[in-house]
């Protein structure tokens, strides 16, 4: 059986008022892909939806998160074009700009699936690791 799992795809860099990319706190970091991995779920709990089979396997297993990322929030928000075309699930967090964007609502991660590797991988693939965590029970 393919391996299942769930890919957070991180926005890395953000432009400050004077057009310099810098990069986010590592707290603020941790929280947007929190954030990412958990929304499949509250959503199906929101919508009163079923989970799918694949995603009963990956919450009964290994729970594999793969983090990958992009610099630039056109390429974020081209690989969710890609999920959406691929009717792969995934869901596009928007920081509300409380804390680090002036008020600004900014695109900041993309979590995509839990699903098959083989399946996820054709859109994330050739995206650079940013971490890995595993978790059994």
């Amino acid at each position: 059986m393919s391996q299942i799992k769930q890919v957070i795809v991180y926005r890395k860099n953000y432009p400050d008022s004077k057009g310099n990319n810098r990069p986010l706190r590592t707290g603020k970091i941790v929280a947007q892909c929190s954030h990412a991995s958990m929304a499949f779920l509250t959503k199906r709990i929101e919508n009163k939806e079923d989970l799918s089979v694949v995603q009963k396997e990956w919450l009964k297993n290994s729970f594999v998160k793969v983090c990958v990322y992009v610099d630039t929030e056109e390429e974020l928000l081209e690989i969710q074009k890609n999920a959406i075309e691929n009717n792969v699930e995934c869901h596009l967090v928007t920081d509300k700009g409380l804390t680090e964007f002036n008020n600004v609502p900014t695109n900041t991660c993309l979590a995509l699936g839990p699903d098959y590797s083989e399946i996820l991988d054709k859109i994330t693939g050739h995206l650079k690791l940013l971490w890995i965590f595993y978790l059994k029970f």
